[in-house]
């Protein structure tokens, strides 16, 4: 028999092995009720965003004001998905299918798929059958995923444009082969607060008894016997039904003790684990993380939803140029040089995010900014970018960033970026404080 302190290692793997497959429930179920209140299909049904997300927008952390998204929370239990895709012309968009472990395990689009129109079948673990004439089969490892789509949009003014290439997405069941029977899950012990404050609100017992039940739809990928074997002595990630009530007394000790801690590391997952230049941090691997299963819980709680480098990444930042802590009680600029700007083939953006990593009010609702914008550019062709909680007034606006008063973070976006951007051999430049 394992020690007490084996135990409670095991016990901290367990939940940041798990925490992706709660997360992604409490976001599914936060999608739910908003379909619900908002009066628009819910299951295996697109749904299109038609405008930028705002502040008040809680439901995904660092969520994004480039694309519009379409999105479908599927539940393959019935059989599969016939998904029909555009044709996108010269506009970027991107499908990325993911599974319950937060794993980008297909993706369709201009850079994988071509930019013309398709079908694509989506079918579920244990599917059987032939696809209908002209589709492509694509197999989901769990029966239940979220497939969160972006498509560019150049501004408000697109968006007529962006509707129109959006409501030519559909899905439909398609009645097609032999699906394996599949148990039910019921709903899951979630509230009207933000997915990420609602896990971090339970306690051990309600987060393990759901994440034992999710474990019929959020099917373990096969390179996790190893790690299934390790968390086998406190009763979890087998096919026997786990009741934290039931299980012996040290167990439940074990994962009471480890709730604080495995929250500590997903938060701060040894910098080993990102590339660091400039003050700014990025994690390679976003999206398919393999059994990197602290990257995969902190990318999840950081930005659940996050495409694999080859479509975009994400350099983020906190500190300035000396690793003091951003906050809006201080100006800062960001400056590219000519031959320095962000590499990317579609688009890049700067997107503002606050203390709690939600979009921030500010008086001329501008949440971003990028190379859409109508910039003003030095005569060397370089690029300044004031940061800070006042207007700079005048000229200065049009480059301007707004943060809160408090402490605040930022994402560069680079969307099709180039190869030195997916490497981390490129970096923005550090944030000079100049107050």
């Amino acid at each position: 028999m394992i020690d007490d302190r084996e135990l409670y290692e095991r016990a901290v793997e367990a939940y940041i092995y798990a925490y992706p497959v709660v997360l992604m429930d409490a976001t599914r179920d936060a999608a739910r009720r908003r379909a619900e209140r908002e009066g628009y299909p819910f299951h295996n049904a697109f749904h299109h965003r038609a405008t930028f997300p705002d502040d008040t927008f809680t439901e995904v952390v660092r969520a994004n004001v480039d694309t519009l998204y379409s999105q479908i929370w599927f539940d393959l239990s019935d059989g599969p998905l016939l998904i029909r895709v555009p044709d996108a012309g010269d506009r970027y968009y991107v499908l990325p299918f993911m599974d319950m472990w937060t794993d980008v395990f297909a993706s369709v689009g201009p850079r994988t798929t071509g930019a013309d129109s398709g079908d694509f079948l989506l079918v579920g673990p244990g599917w059987t059958g032939s696809p209908p004439e002209g589709a492509t089969v694509i197999a989901s490892p769990t029966t239940w995923g979220w497939i969160i789509g972006r498509t560019q949009t150049n501004g408000a003014a697109d968006y007529p444009a962006v509707h129109a290439f959006q409501h030519g997405f559909s899905a439909e069941q398609a009645n097609v082969g032999t699906t394996p029977p599949v148990p039910a899950v019921a709903a899951g012990p979630w509230t009207d607060m933000p997915p990420v404050v609602a896990v971090d609100a339970m306690n051990a017992q309600e987060f393990f008894d759901r994440f034992s039940a999710l474990l019929a739809v959020a099917q373990p990928h096969l390179t996790d016997q190893a790690q299934l074997a390790r968390l086998a002595p406190l009763g979890l990630g087998s096919d026997t039904p786990f009741s934290f009530a039931e299980t012996e007394p040290r167990v439940r000790h074990a994962l009471e003790e480890a709730v604080s801690e495995a929250v500590s590391r997903i938060r701060n997952v040894d910098s080993r684990h990102s590339w660091n230049l400039n003050g700014w941090t990025m994690r390679p691997g976003t999206g398919n993380y393999g059994i990197d299963y602290g990257t995969r819980a902190t990318v999840a709680f950081a930005g659940l939803g996050a495409l694999p480098p080859q479509e975009a990444v994400y350099p983020r930042v906190n500190v300035d140029s000396e690793g003091r802590a951003l906050s809006g009680a201080h100006r800062y600029r960001l400056h590219f040089a000519a031959d320095a700007l962000p590499p990317a083939r579609a688009f890049w953006s700067l997107t503002m995010y606050g203390e709690h990593q939600f979009l921030v009010t500010n008086p001329i609702d501008r949440f971003a900014i990028g190379d859409r914008d109508d910039l003003a550019f030095g005569d060397d062709g370089s690029l300044e970018i004031l940061v800070q909680h006042d207007d700079p007034g005048n000229r200065d606006t049009t480059n301007w960033l707004p943060a809160p008063e408090g402490p605040f973070s930022m994402n560069v976006r680079l969307y099709l970026p180039a190869p030195e951007a997916v490497a981390g051999t490129w970096m923005p430049p550090s944030m000079q404080r100049i107050d």
